[in-house]
Parts: structure tokens; C-alpha cells; sequence
């Protein structure tokens, strides 16, 4: 009898507080899970934020908002697995056990996994705590506005080519290994962030058409960001 082998599927993670989740968030997500042929796409909301202020909402009201926005979409899954963990959470150790994930699904380390971030986010990248290990264990996976341009002169590029990490300029990422490579990708940027949204809802003005219709009903029905 012939056994075959799993398949090796992307995983790409898109981190964020998702508070709450919107249409910039997931037209990123499905627009790069398109673009590089990605099969799944984990949109993971953090738990308190190590650096920043405390959410608006729960961690499992933040959650449950990712899930009804994802209902029905292939590919793009709400994954609470930070959720779970106690203490301070670092993007190393999300890393570190969705690899342990893949090691009981059989793909252990052939299977490609990404990290999603923004082009300014990239830039201070090598301030990350092990960021060095994040790579052992994902690529980066940039995605930036149409027409932006890299700046060499960061620090980031200086330590990039110092330990040897290619950069991939998408969409095809058809040889780009389990980990250790950063791929820019160019998106659609949508001038929408939830802190406009929450705003928008303490102020009794309407969010409409910057999130989806089943989130604000959930923030109406939970009384969210001072919704009346």
C-alpha cells in the first residue's frame, strides 16, 4: 500500500488586536492570500498587546467579531490560539507552536509558513524580541501601497544582508522555502483603522460600509465603544 504524503499548504499569520476587525484588515488578507496563492490565511487577535494600550474589547468579543466576518470565506480562518496562552505574548512563541501544530499534522517544517506586516512595521523589525528566530521559523510576507519605494538606508537591510536573508519581490513564491526569506507584496491600502471606528460609534455616527454589517450588529447588541 502506497501512503501519501500530506500536502504542504501555506500558512500565512496575520497578527493584530482586531478591535474591532474591518474592511482594511480583510482585504489585505484575502487580496495577499491571492496574489501568492496562499492556502490559509489565520487572522490571530492578541491578548493584551505587550507594548500599547488595552483593548477596547475583550479578548473573546475581539474573537468572536473575526469570526462572524470570516464565516463562509475559504481560506481565511479567525485562529484564537494566542488567546489561549497566559502572560506576555510574543509573535516567536505564536510561531513556535504553530510549527509544533504542523509537526502533529505530519508537515513539521516543510510546511511554508509567513508572517503578514506592514511596510513600517518591517522597517523595525530587527527591534523584535529573537527576531533572528522568528525567521528560522517563518518568512515575512511585506505588504506595501502601490508605488512605495524601499528605503535602503534602514538599519533592517544592513542586518538582513548580514545574515544572509534573501529578499523575493512577489507574486511568484513558487521556490521560497518553509522559512527564512522576506516577500514584498503590493496591496490595495484603505485609509480605515478602528480606532476611527470606535470614534465613530462613541460619537453616535454611523461606521457603516468601513466594516462588515454582522460586526456592528454584534457591537450594538454588546454595547461596544459606547454604542447606544
Amino acid at each position: 500500500m502506497v501512503i501519501s504524503e500530506p500536502e504542504l499548504g501555506w500558512h500565512l499569520v496575520m497578527g493584530g488586536t482586531f478591535d474591532p476587525v474591518h474592511f482594511g484588515h480583510l482585504r489585505t488578507a484575502l487580496e495577499v492570500k491571492e496574489l501568492l496563492a496562499i492556502e490559509y490565511v489565520h487572522l490571530m487577535p492578541c491578548h493584551d498587546p505587550v507594548h500599547g494600550k488595552v483593548p477596547g474589547a475583550t479578548a473573546n468579543q475581539r474573537l468572536e467579531m473575526l469570526e462572524l466576518a470570516l464565516a463562509g470565506q475559504t481560506g481565511l480562518i479567525a485562529d484564537g490560539r494566542e488567546l489561549d496562552r497566559a502572560g506576555d505574548s510574543y509573535t516567536v512563541d505564536t510561531l513556535k507552536g504553530m510549527r509544533q501544530d504542523l509537526m502533529g499534522q505530519g508537515t513539521g517544517e516543510r510546511s511554508p509558513v509567513g508572517l503578514l506586516m506592514g511596510a513600517d512595521t518591517f522597517l523595525g523589525f530587527d527591534r523584535w524580541k529573537d527576531w533572528r528566530t522568528v525567521l528560522t521559523l517563518a518568512n515575512l510576507v511585506v505588504f506595501h501601497r502601490p508605488g512605495w519605494k524601499l528605503d535602503r538606508s534602514s538599519r533592517i537591510f544592513d542586518q538582513l544582508e548580514l545574515h544572509g536573508i534573501p529578499l523575493i519581490f512577489g507574486p511568484d513564491i513558487s521556490g521560497v522555502q518553509a522559512s527564512g526569506s522576506v516577500i514584498f507584496v503590493e496591496t490595495t491600502q484603505m485609509a480605515i483603522s478602528s480606532s476611527q471606528i470606535r470614534q465613530a460609534f462613541a460619537q453616535g455616527r454611523s461606521p457603516r460600509y468601513l466594516l462588515p454589517d454582522v460586526v456592528i450588529r454584534f457591537i450594538l447588541d454588546q454595547s461596544l465603544y459606547g454604542a447606544a
